[in-house]
């Protein structure tokens, strides 16, 4: 744990979390803020599966990746469903100030609610309506 924490420190993750891209997309933080991706954990919390790693992979920011999400002792930061999320590892595009895409720039909506929103674990997914609930531009 403390190689990890030593590694977020110095910045050794692709991964910045919400509260850095707040920073240039303050609407989008906004939307995110209010939605139920912002509180995706809590979900886990409450269903006693806050350390499945099946619930993990969707709940949280790069589980089971490098520099993603450990636990809510050292990557506290990417806790529930962020930006990252959907859009990609963003520390290179945070760091030249929006100039490099983020890993998922040209992937469209459905592809980035694909990654987690299937049938076997989100049933009444369906892209239109839900799409309403954090569109963001």
């Amino acid at each position: 744990m403390t190689a990890l924490r030593k590694a977020q420190a110095k910045g050794e993750t692709p991964f910045v979390g919400a509260e850095a891209c707040k920073v240039c997309h303050a609407h989008a933080y906004s939307t995110w803020e209010r939605s139920q991706h912002a509180k995706a954990f809590s979900a886990l919390e409450h269903a006693n599966k806050s350390f499945d790693p099946n619930c993990l992979q969707c709940h949280v920011v790069g589980f089971n990746k490098p520099g993603g999400f450990v636990d809510m002792d050292v990557t506290a930061s990417l806790v529930n469903v962020q930006c990252e999320s959907c859009h990609g590892a963003a520390r290179e595009h945070v760091a030249s100030e929006g100039a490099a895409p983020v890993n998922n720039n040209a992937w469209r909506p459905t592809q980035m609610c694909a990654q987690c929103h299937v049938q076997a674990h989100s049933p009444a997914f369906e892209f239109d309506s839900y799409w309403l609930r954090v569109a963001h531009n």
